[in-house]
């Protein structure tokens, strides 16, 4: 049974045939940028993303954002304060694209939990799946060299947002260089000159903010090079 349409056939069933609740009544919006739940802003609502991405940051005791995920449609989130004592205060989530999502109270997520056997095994895979992206995210911020960085972040954007065209992946975001350079923790200037080298070798094309790669494989490889190269000059730096 597909964990994603298992996720959505349970909660959209608790809402509507148990509860009554018209499910187009629980849909709510979200503009690019703004915030859906923070440490200033707790969630108390448990959220099923259905369009858009939506960026899952970690705040550290200094205040400092540390980017986890973009996280595509079809994806629980403010869900571990509700299966465990932890809370959502160190979170952030917000609205890296328009998103529309419905959502469930604490209360009513409860419930579900008890009514619905099975949902606790597909929490636990989407979670699993998650932390999997979670840390090929933090892998590509661990990359010292930019352009690994930038690779990796397409080829993990190709993943999670790719559509598949005969031009190739076309990833269904809308991308800013700037709202690529926030994300893996680089300037403006840089990100455009390697797009535009990227561009240039026709691995990728840009139309109206939307990225397609050609061809991921070639990308692929590419990242692979650089890391070698990347490794082998801090081995002979060390």
């Amino acid at each position: 049974m597909n964990k994603t349409h298992s996720l959505v056939t349970v909660l959209k069933k608790f809402l509507i045939h148990q509860k009554g609740i018209e499910f187009y009544k629980t849909v709510k919006t979200f503009a690019a940028g703004e915030t859906i739940f923070s440490p200033e802003k707790p969630t108390e609502r448990i959220y099923f993303l259905l369009e858009g991405a939506v960026k899952l940051s970690r705040i550290d005791r200094a205040g400092k954002e540390i980017p986890l995920i973009l996280l595509p449609p079809n994806n629980l989130f403010g869900v571990l304060s509700s299966i465990s004592d932890s809370v959502e205060g160190s979170y952030s989530a917000v609205a890296w694209s328009p998103v529309s999502l419905f959502f469930l109270t604490n209360a009513q997520f409860q419930q579900v939990l008890k009514e619905f056997p099975e949902l606790p095994s597909l929490i636990v895979m989407e979670l699993s799946q998650r932390l999997l992206r979670s840390q090929k995210m933090i892998d590509a911020l661990a990359q010292r060299d930019l352009f690994t960085r930038l690779t990796l972040f397409l080829l993990l954007l190709c993943d999670d947002f790719g559509i598949e065209t005969e031009a190739g992946i076309l990833i269904k975001l809308k991308l800013t260089h700037q709202n690529i350079a926030n994300l893996i923790r680089a300037n403006r200037p840089s990100i455009t000159r390697l797009l535009r080298l990227l561009r240039s070798k026709q691995i990728i094309s840009i139309y109206k903010r939307t990225i397609t790669v050609h061809d991921p494989q070639v990308l692929s490889r590419y990242h692979k090079e650089s890391l070698l190269k990347e490794k082998s000059l801090w081995e002979k730096v060390s």
